[in-house]
Order: C-alpha cells, then structure tokens, then sequence
C-alpha cells in the first residue's frame, strides 16, 4: 500500500559489483530495487509496485520495465501516475525467487496502462480526489487511464470507509475498483449505504444506485440495492461515491451484500477482507540513477494521531532507509510553510485538513536533486495513547524539530508564535517527565516563555516542575538556567514558582542551606496578581529549609501556620509573610517519631478523615511512580504538600518524595531527605524501609563514610533484619555496589 519504504543510493557509494552491472534498458534514466513481500489471492491479481515521485522520477509520464532475477522480462501495466505523488504498476508474477528490477524511462505520454481488457485483476483500489464533488467527477475517475494528476491511489482491504484515506473529507469523490468473490450461486442482493450519493456495478451493470445528497442513515436498513442471479466465484466491483460536507454531514461509503443463506428477512451486511481478490505487493530496497546524481525519492509515513482540541494531529516520518549511503550528502526537507528539517529521518507533527508540502533536497558530489509532495495520511494511522511513554517520546521530538526549523519571519524571542492550538493543547499530555521531553522543555522554557503563557498556569505549573527534574541533573548549569527562566517569565506568579525553585534548589541538590534561607525569605508575593496559593508554599519552602537544618521547631511552625492557611482556620494579612519572622510564637512541640498533630487539627472533627486521604497520597504516588506516570506523579506530591504540609515530617511523605527523586537518579537528592528523616526520628512504622531506601542512595552515590555511619545505625536499631547482614559486611569493608540490595 502506498507509500513504501524507498533505499535512496547513490550510484557512486553503491559496492562495486553493483555499481559496474550493466542497465539492460536502453534510455533508462533510474532503476529500483523491489523485494516481493506478499503474493496475491490469485496469480491473475498480479503484483503492485508504488513507487514515490513528487517529481524525481522520468518524465512527463514514466515508462517501466521490470526485469526479475534470472533476467527475464515481466510483464507489467500502470494502475496511477499522479507526478505530485507517485506511480503504480501492477506485474505479473514472476517464477524467479530473487529481486525484481525496475527501470524506469521518460515518455511523452503514458505507456502500457491498466484496462478491464487486461488478464490482469488488481484489487483492491481506492482512488480519490479533493474538489469538485459529484457522481459525475467520481465516473470520471474510471474512464481516466491511468487516473492522471491530483488523484490519489491505494490498495484496501474493503469498501467501508467513513472519511477519505488518501487526503482531506471535504468535498471529495472516490472510486473503489477490483474483484469480490462471490461464495455460493443465487440471488444475491448489493447494496449501499453512503452519504453523500453512490452507485455499485457488478460485471459493469448497475446493481446499485443512490443518486443526490442525503444521510446515510435510510441506507441501514438495507433498502438501497437490488437482488440479482450471480454465479460463485470472483466478479468485477466498482463503486462510486462522492461527499459535499454539509454542515452536518459525515462521509460514509459502504458496500453491503445479502447471500440467500443469510435469509431472506436477515440484514445485509458489509462484505469483509476475506471476500475480495487482493495483490500482492512488493518494495523497493534501493534507488539509483544512471546519472550518478541522488535520487530524491522518500518515504512519507503516517506513524499516529493525536485528538485534543478538536482537531487531529498527525505524526509524520520522513525516512531516506540505509541513510548511511548519505553520508557525504546534504539532506534538507523544506516545507510549504517555511520550516526546515534536516537529516535522514525526521518526526512532523501535521495539523489534519491543512497538510504542506515537503520538499526533499539531496545534495551529493554528482549534483543535487528533489523531490515535492503533500504531506497527508495516505492511510489512516492508529490512534496514540499518551500513556505511551515511546508514542510521547516521538510526539515531543517532532514539536521540538517544528520548533527549531521555524522560519526566519518567526518571533526572535518566541520560536512557537505561530504554533496551532492543537500543538499547545496536546503538550500537556505528552509531557510525563523520565527523559522523554527533556530538550523540547529546555527550548520551550528557555526559548519560549511568551509562547508558553498561553497555557494556563496549571498546565505551565506541571511543566515547569517537570522540565526542573530534568534540568537539576546538571548540577553545574542548573542554577544558572533556573535564575535566567525565573528573570524571562513575565508573570507574577509563574515567576513566584520558579523561584521557588531556586531555593528547592540550593536546598536538595547543593546543599546550600543558608543560600536557600536566604532565598526563601527574600521571596515576595504578589498580592494583585500571585498565584492563589503563594503564602502557603512560601512557608512550605521556608519549612523544609528548616526540616533540612534539623531545626525541626522550626520547621513544624512553619508548616502548621501554612496548613492552617490552606484549610482557612487562620490566615494572617498576606503582608505578614514578606521576610517572615516566626509566624507562630506558640508552636506545638516536635515530635521524635515525626508524626505531628497540632491543636489546629483536633479541632475540627473530621481530622480523622483527612488523615486516611493523607494516608491515601502516598499509595497513589507510589502506584504512579511504578507505571512511570512521573508528571502524575509530581502532580500528586504537589497536591500532597499544600494539602498536609506537616505531612513532610511523617515517613510516608519522605519515602514518597525519595522515591520519586531516584526516579530520576537523584541519589544525592532522596539520601540527604532520607538521613535528615531518619537522624531525628527514635521509630516510626517506616523507618527500616527509610533506612532500606537510604542503603541503596549510599551504594548509587559510593561513600564510604555515609554508608558506614548507616550501617552501624541499622545494626543497633534493626539487628534482626535481612539488612543488618549487608551492614555487618560493610563494616568489615565490603563495601555494597550499585543496585545492590
């Protein structure tokens, strides 16, 4: 089915034994390569070959001989030529095993074209075209031979189609041709279910015919067709539809067939892959001129779609397979929009309804040559999941290669000005975090912040934490990024956020406590255009600079006055927060087992519940984390400390927190949260799996000291546990490695 997979190789890179083969078509401008990869139902349905054109191939109209692998010339017809899209032949089939040879030659007119004459039957066909749209315009479709420019051609498995495979569903024409087998003698009804009208032939005579526009909805009861005597075995089929898009209208083509044992009174029914004749079908392997110069054949592939905001989004891949015979070659893909791609392959993502062209240039030491084409699903690709973390991946590559090829009339300061709303609707959900959109986040944040207000500030939220998971592996550049990214954000409260990030930073990652005390107190909140929550995350970052500074009164201060905030038990004038002095003179003492309840919680008789959905956090964070849901998973640690703020001196919040960092590889990160928790706490009921949780940060970071100190604590207060022998082990110096339990 069109297209396929083209070797683009260059004569003079090909291996010598190749390359000194005699062309044994005289006048052939270029050869392919073919490898048959499925026979047809029937000999006589023959073989097909599409071979892409968009320009690159001789013409006006290419002529083919195709010689198999014993040098035996093989019969072949033309099904299509369409110079914007590609050429189709239909051959034979040959007895020889190895490849077949393709040589094409330009001709002033089209040469050897399929006929009903032919002993040939190639099924089965769609042919299509968008514009004028009328059962007229669709005849026209089979009296045209071969169907010439702007039509589009494809093998199908069956005629039951709900929009256009080959192009756009607005006012456009189709033509289903081949073969249908019919499986028992008798009176055989055909039907249609179309909207807008259709017509069926069998054999050439007219079985079915719905003219007009209208629903397809009177064609369900299968009332639209006629019985006729037709005898077992294969029988020609045609069926012609076109669509006029209605304002409500939705395009519907559909054969339908009842076969006497059925029953008389059963409904008919579409026929399925089973009851067509189908060709086989072969690809080309590899490509090459007589010339020497690159042909600038490509492979244009429909990978998936996405549908947020109304509209699809296509993920296209622009292939040249065996790139390696490029090596020495410039490769460009320029598209009608003015963007620019670069390299053997590349991800697209391609608004449905409005597809560019695409421009391949190839530039070699012989010269250099192109070839153009539509960009458009040729069929329809499978839906993507964006649970999908490989399906997210691509989709994050090809916005980021949009991004970078953006023409030079695009925003300096904003590469993504002229982004679709599809594109910003759908970044949200591929975004998951672990690596997969690491460098897209990069350009947006630091590239695109204009263009990232346009997001709420939720959506830009979620992302901003994600891009900062990914960012602080660098721990060189990271505080640089962060300052610049916060001092570029035009508003408040995304500002506010970020630079809550710079002390988040300075406080796990460098380990500079007094930097980040410094930093927390010296934020300030927009009292006008902050974000709702701004005091109380404000305090939470002032708590854990204290949690971390074992000043665990602090800290607890800190977060009691910021959840007593959030639940709106108390909530002193917004000034009062700017530089922060002790918020509570009265604060509940510590806890040694870190689990703190404070007056503010017993006050209000439903502390109990909040204490199971508190409870519930952190299954939902670990579940989340094992199916590698990270932004999910952000999201609910998120939502967890602004919530219960006192939470991050229980042990489930910590366990959560490190769990969560050492997805990302961050041992240093979960070992200082990991060993602050454990050094002032005497027990809890997660304490061993902290002190489990911390082996393995010590083993990942390789410190001596740090794991030597842990051992000897695992030894006094869990003698009995599994770990207890890795602790005894490292105390006598063999030392655990990384991974190890």
């Amino acid at each position: 089915m069109f297209p396929l997979r083209v070797l683009c190789v260059l004569l003079f890179l090909l291996p010598p034994a190749f390359a000194q083969d005699p062309w044994p078509v005289p006048g052939a401008e270029m050869r392919f390569k073919a490898k048959i990869v499925s026979q047809p139902t029937t000999p006589d349905a023959g073989i097909i070959v599409t071979l892409p054109n968009g320009g690159a191939l001789p013409g006006p109209f290419p002529s083919a001989t195709v010689i198999d692998s014993a040098g035996h010339q093989v019969h072949s017809e033309c099904l299509w030529n369409n110079p914007q899209e590609g050429y189709a032949i239909v051959l034979s089939s040959s007895a020889a095993a190895g490849p077949l040879w393709i040589y094409l030659s330009g001709s002033p007119a089209p040469t050897n074209p399929w006929t009903p004459a032919s002993t040939l039957h190639p099924s089965l066909l769609l042919y299509t075209r968008v514009g004028h749209s009328s059962m007229s315009a669709a005849r026209n479709l089979a009296a045209e031979s071969p169907p010439a420019r702007g039509v589009r051609m494809g093998q199908v498995p069956f005629i039951a189609d709900s929009h256009n495979l080959f192009g756009s569903s607005d006012n456009y024409v189709s033509y289903y041709t081949g073969w249908i087998n019919i499986p028992e003698s008798g009176d055989i009804f055909l039907g249609t279910i179309s909207e807008d009208g259709s017509t069926v032939l069998i054999d050439g005579a007219t079985a079915a015919d719905w003219p007009g526009m209208h629903s397809f909805r009177d064609g369900l009861t299968g009332r639209m067709g006629n019985t006729l005597p037709l005898a077992k075995g294969p029988h020609r089929i045609q069926y012609f539809q076109f669509f006029q898009s209605p304002p409500d209208g939705k395009p519907m083509a559909e054969l339908i067939w009842r076969l006497p044992s059925m029953g008389r009174d059963a409904l008919p029914r579409v026929p399925r892959k089973d009851n067509f004749l189908h060709s086989g079908r072969a690809r080309i392997t590899s490509a090459e001129t007589r010339s020497g110069l690159p042909p600038a054949v490509f492979d244009l592939r429909p990978l998936s779609y996405m549908d947020f905001a109304d509209q699809f989004v296509d993920l296209f891949e622009f292939s040249l397979p065996l790139s390696d015979q490029y090596k020495d070659c410039a490769i460009d893909w320029a598209f009608s929009d003015g963007f620019h791609a670069h390299g053997p392959l590349v991800l697209w993502p391609v608004i449905r309804g409005t597809p560019p062209s695409v421009t391949l240039t190839i530039s070699g030491n012989h010269g250099a040559s192109s070839g153009t084409r539509l960009v458009y699903p040729d069929t329809l690709p499978r839906g993507a999941s964006v649970n999908n973390p490989i399906a997210r991946r691509d989709y994050a590559q090809a916005l980021l290669n949009r991004l970078l090829g953006a023409p030079p009339r695009s925003s300096p300061s904003n590469p993504a000005s002229n982004w679709p709303p599809a594109f910003w609707a759908i970044l949200p959900q591929i975004v998951q975090g672990g690596g997969e959109a690491r460098d897209l986040l990069a350009f947006l944040f630091q590239h695109c912040s204009a263009g990232l207000a346009s997001l709420s500030l939720d959506d830009r939220t979620r992302l901003g934490g994600i891009y900062y998971d990914e960012l602080k592996e660098d721990k060189t550049t990271a505080l640089a990024v962060l300052k610049t990214v916060a001092a570029a954000e035009k508003d408040p409260a995304a500002q506010f956020l970020w630079q809550l990030k710079v002390v988040d930073f300075l406080l796990f990652e460098a380990g500079d406590i007094p930097a980040a005390r410094h930093a927390a107190q010296s934020l300030r909140i927009d009292t006008f255009h902050g974000g709702k929550h701004d005091a109380e995350l404000q305090l939470i970052a002032l708590g854990d600079v204290e949690r971390m500074a074992a000043n665990i009164d602090a800290a607890t201060r800190y977060y009691t006055t910021a959840q007593a905030l959030y639940k709106k038990t108390a909530r002193p004038p917004v000034a009062a927060f700017a530089g922060f002095s002790d918020p509570d003179p009265n604060p509940a003492p510590p806890s040694k087992d870190g689990i703190v309840i404070t007056a503010a919680d017993t006050q209000d008789a439903d502390w109990r519940k909040r204490a199971v959905l508190q409870n519930s956090y952190y299954t939902q964070v670990k579940n989340l984390l094992d199916q590698d849901e990270l932004g999910d998973a952000r999201d609910k640690l998120d939502a967890w400390q602004i919530e219960f703020p006192l939470s991050k001196l229980e042990g489930d919040y910590t366990l959560a927190e490190s769990e969560y960092a050492i997805k990302f590889a961050d041992f240093n990160r979960a070992q200082r949260i990991l060993k602050t928790y454990r050094l002032r706490v005497d027990l809890s009921a997660q304490l061993a799996e902290v002190m489990q949780l911390e082996w393995t940060c010590d083993a990942a970071l390789q410190r001596p000291a740090d794991i030597k100190e842990l051992a000897t604590d695992i030894k006094k207060r869990f003698p009995d546990l599994p770990l207890a022998t890795e602790a005894d082990k490292a105390l006598h110096g063999d030392l655990p490695q990384p991974n190890s339990p």
